[in-house]
């Protein structure tokens, strides 16, 4: 068959190997291959997830909530999991270059209630260990032993350093830990979150727990088990199927859209196009062979 050819049922090359792929994957998941080749909404899977690990605790998310959760429940003597969906620790700090600690204590004059002490403060100094503190930053404040648990408002520090200081702390502790891996369910029993679901290389793989500690920033965990959250500017509600983002439809009066009728010169320039959507004017850049954009 010649390319872009089409065989004798009318069906594309290229179409009759995309399906052919489809069903192929939709079979070996244990589903029905006739409802995606009949180019249905919704899919219906059967699955038996196997339970592979069991801890007395399990902490989902390896920020610095997760992290510190794990280690507080290991100096209890609990047998304790940390999983992490990234090949590493540290939560937007590290992984969204977000190299700021901030509200140890007040930050304005005199500065002298510190509110936050303990495993926090031990991690900061395992970062003074390894040399992963900022020597300067933006923030005005008065000297601070930041090695001995004395903070002030902000720190900044190096990412790399952060990384390999939560790791230390976790390791010496005996905090198991699974990276790599996706928290996607919680394991329920009578209402009661047993266990949690997480994808990774492995496939989908249960592990049961006592306790199970979100930390996945977003508290999706709780949300995907049913306690109830509030959202910006709604009444409090229990989980919808497709997350918890606000609405942000067209025609939405939001904080954002009193801001610029407060403030026009704020607004976009351009012009309004179809839909309702606006036309930001384009900068021409030059092309770097011969000065041109390609056409």
């Amino acid at each position: 068959m010649t390319k872009g050819a089409k065989s004798g049922s009318g069906i594309g090359r290229r179409k009759f190997l995309g399906g052919a792929v489809g069903i192929a994957m939709v079979a070996g998941r244990g589903g029905d291959p006739s409802a995606a080749a009949a180019g249905e909404n919704t899919y219906a899977e059967k699955l038996s997830t196997p339970i592979v690990e069991r801890h007395q605790v399990i902490v989902a998310g390896g920020g610095p909530s997760g992290v510190i959760a794990a280690l507080a429940a290991a100096r209890t003597g609990a047998d304790t999991l940390l999983v992490e969906r990234y090949p590493f620790l540290g939560g937007n700090g590290t992984a969204g270059l977000m190299t700021c600690y901030n509200g140890f204590r007040n930050q304005k004059p005199p500065e002298a209630l510190q509110t936050v002490k303990g495993i926090p403060a031990e991690y900061i100094a395992e970062l003074v260990r390894l040399g992963g503190i900022a020597d300067m930053d933006n923030y005005p404040k008065a000297d601070h032993d930041v090695g001995s648990g004395d903070l002030p408002y902000c720190i900044g520090f190096d990412p790399e350093a952060a990384k390999v200081a939560a790791l230390n702390l976790l390791i010496k502790e005996g905090v198991r830990l699974r990276l790599h891996s996706w928290v996607v369910a919680p394991m329920l029993s009578v209402g009661r979150v047993n266990g949690v679901i997480c994808e990774s290389k492995s496939g989908r793989q249960a592990i049961a727990a006592d306790i199970v500690v979100d930390a996945t920033g977003d508290g999706d965990l709780a949300a995907w088990a049913g306690a109830p959250f509030m959202e910006p500017g709604r009444a409090r509600r229990s989980p919808r199927p497709h997350g918890r983002q606000p609405d942000v439809s067209p025609g939405r009066r939001t904080g954002r859209t009193r801001q610029l009728r407060r403030y026009p010169d704020r607004r976009p320039r351009g012009k309004m196009g179809a839909g309702g959507r606006r036309r930001l004017p384009r900068r021409r850049k030059p092309h770097p062979v011969g000065g041109r954009e390609p056409a």
